[in-house]
């Protein structure tokens, strides 16, 4: 009996399933970059295993976007759930933080206590001075008016040096809060917080397979440049890429896809919404006691929180969110305006007024130390509190909004499947220069793959990216091309041929907008922008001006002239433009000008001749399409009058 249950006991537990967790590490194996952002493709490699396990993706970064975290696998594995959740390495120690907290609250209390004995000095400095006259009208004794000059010149000496020692205290003491603030920082971190995927998979063939992840992150940016050679042979246009990206993990080896869609990109349409406006009346109350207004920043919008104080005293107030202020002033006395980093004003006021002040930021301000208590709401740098912002910092900084720097999102996919202007830091900025890290630039081979909507193009040798924030640039296409040259002058404005190439057939070559470095038979030629937004068949670079094409205009003054007639002026005009080819081929050569254009019935503008040229009526814009062969001049003549009445006046 007892064999026979050992046999049933063993056959049951044969076919039960465990569950069991598998922390393999996972890699990169794709990355496809944005305009900004990223979507980082993890893989890992499964043993076979029966039944149902847990797998985690750890370290993953705490900054991915969980909306868009997708969990893919094999077709004879089959996912149960997904779940993710925010880990940290290390917590916050209080009983170290508090020690800190109380010694700068000592400190502060000092620089204020030093500050109290600045303001004793200066009102007694301000006293002497006002009693600054020893004359002797009334007969005083010589010798006492003597003495007490001495003694006033003597207390003055001391004041100053009691300012300048209470200066270096407070410079002392406020290095000593600062360095306590970075040891606050340090301790006060939470720790480096990292994202953990679990996922619930089950095998029924208990066979291997993989499963990979995939997420958006946005330290990561890309942009497209360009170098145009223009020669009489074998030109080109090379597509280049910088690539930057600060997620925290290196790219090594990996295959890499450019798009120029983001899937964090809204998608929906704006929709117009009618703008109500109202206006409402200003009361002002017609109490003489009383000075009100409102205090607002060089563009216009409400400072909240300026001081209002009147001068020589502490009676103040505050402004409220609407930047108004109202302040008991029975005296009418001078009032003084502050707001911190703006420059202070005062003004001598009345009561009847209502003031509108102006604040502009102060160019005076040479630091600020940015301390923090506790967790703060804003890390630069990972850095919490006791961070130095010189005024050059503070004036760069992109924006002043904390609002607009800081999101968060939640949620999840999962689903079943076969297994980039610039950005740093998630900081938009204009320009990145080139690096100069020594190392050499790889080409590599390219695909382009279009859906709906996207363009992506994918790299097909695998290439690495540190997490350095360093741009790294890689070619993306070398295209063979066939342009035209055509050339546009405008001689009213100056004399010069610019030339222009035209590519056709752009639009199969899957380019994106951005710079364009302009090489001329083997020569720099400057820096054009190709905008490929524009809808048009060919695409133009502009080369610059070609002094080989010889542009001149000259006003033929014998037939200018200016006729007074009995009720009416007339005014002859003429001039003629040259256009020399003294190249060894044919070129195209559009040349603009511009005639008068009458705006009322009063002038009339008569136009004689244009030797050949197609003029706008409505723009007085006359435009000349000439093909010259080499060495070739053509003149061209424009000939017109304007007529007005004898008591007008041209403008």
């Amino acid at each position: 009996m007892r064999y026979l249950f050992t046999i049933v006991f063993f056959s049951i537990l044969s076919n039960m399933s465990f569950t069991q967790d598998i922390t393999q590490a996972s890699t990169i194996k794709e990355v496809t970059v944005y305009e900004q952002g990223a979507t980082i493709h993890r893989e890992i490699e499964l043993e076979a295993f029966s039944g149902v396990s847990y797998i985690f993706f750890d370290s993953l970064p705490h900054d991915l976007s969980k909306p868009t975290i997708q969990v893919n696998v094999d077709d004879h594995l089959e996912i149960i759930s997904v779940t993710h959740k925010q880990l940290t390495y290390k917590k916050q120690d209080e009983d170290l933080l508090q020690p800190l907290y109380s010694k700068n609250e000592i400190l502060r209390d000092s620089i204020q206590y030093i500050n109290k004995l600045s303001q004793a000095l200066l009102d007694e400095k301000k006293l002497i001075l006002k009693h600054d006259n020893f004359g002797s009208e009334d007969g005083d004794n010589v010798t006492k008016v003597r003495d007490a000059a001495a003694l006033y010149e003597s207390r003055l000496k001391e004041i100053y040096l009691l300012e300048l020692k209470y200066q270096k205290w407070i410079r002392s003491i406020n290095k000593i809060i600062a360095t306590n603030n970075l040891e606050i920082n340090e301790l006060s971190k939470a720790g480096t917080y990292y994202t953990q995927v679990k996922a619930k998979v089950r095998n029924s063939q208990n066979r291997k397979g993989k499963i990979s992840i995939s997420y958006y992150i946005n330290k990561a940016s890309w942009y497209s440049f360009y170098d145009a050679r223009i020669a009489n042979a074998n030109s080109s246009l090379q597509h280049k890429a910088y690539i930057t990206q600060t997620t925290g993990e290196d790219w090594n080896d990996v295959k890499i896809s450019l798009s120029n869609k983001s899937p964090i990109r809204k998608n929906t349409a704006p929709r117009l919404t009618p703008k109500w406006k109202n206006v409402k009346e200003i009361k002002r109350k017609n109490n003489g006691d009383y000075t009100e207004g409102i205090i607002l920043d060089n563009e216009g919008l409400a400072l909240i929180g300026a001081n209002v104080i009147i001068a020589g005293t502490s009676s103040g107030t505050f402004t409220n969110i609407d930047g108004y202020f109202k302040i008991h002033n029975p005296q009418q006395r001078q009032l003084e305006f502050s707001y911190v980093g703006f420059t202070t004003m005062s003004a001598n006021v009345s009561n009847s007024q209502y003031l509108k002040v102006i604040l502009g930021e102060s160019t005076s301000l040479d630091e600020l130390v940015v301390s923090g208590y506790g967790n703060s709401s804003y890390d630069i740098d990972n850095t919490a509190s006791g961070v130095t912002f010189t005024s050059e910092d503070i004036r760069n900084l992109p924006s002043k909004n904390i609002n607009g720097l800081a999101s968060s999102v939640a949620g999840i996919k999962a689903g079943r499947g076969d297994a980039s202007v610039s950005y740093i830091d998630g900081i938009r900025v204009s320009n990145i220069s080139s690096p100069e890290n020594g190392y050499t630039r790889q080409a590599v081979s390219s695909r382009a793959q279009r859906s709906f909507n996207q363009v992506t193009i994918a790299l097909e040798d695998p290439y690495s990216i540190p997490s350095d924030g360093q741009p790294y640039d890689v070619m993306v296409a070398n295209h063979s091309i066939d342009y035209v040259r055509e050339y546009y002058t405008a001689p009213a404005m100056e004399e010069l041929a610019y030339c222009k190439v035209g590519v056709k057939d752009w639009q199969s070559y899957d380019l994106f907008s951005g710079k364009a470095n302009i090489f001329v038979d083997g020569f720099f030629g400057g820096v054009t922008q190709l905008n490929m937004a524009e809808d048009r068949d060919t695409l133009w670079l502009d080369i610059g001006p070609d002094e080989t094409v010889v542009i001149s205009r000259e006003d033929l003054k014998d037939y200018n002239k200016k006729t007074f007639l009995k009720r009416k002026i007339v005014e002859q005009k003429r001039f003629k433009v040259l256009v020399t080819n003294n190249k060894d081929i044919p070129v195209k050569v559009t040349v603009a000008e511009a005639l008068p254009v009458s705006q009322n019935g009063d002038l009339d503008v008569e136009v004689k001749e244009l030797s050949g040229g197609i003029m706008n009526e409505d723009t007085g814009i006359v435009e000349w399409d000439l093909t010259l062969s080499p060495r070739q001049t053509i003149e061209l003549i424009v000939d017109y009058q304007l007529k007005y009445k004898k008591d007008y006046v041209l403008n």
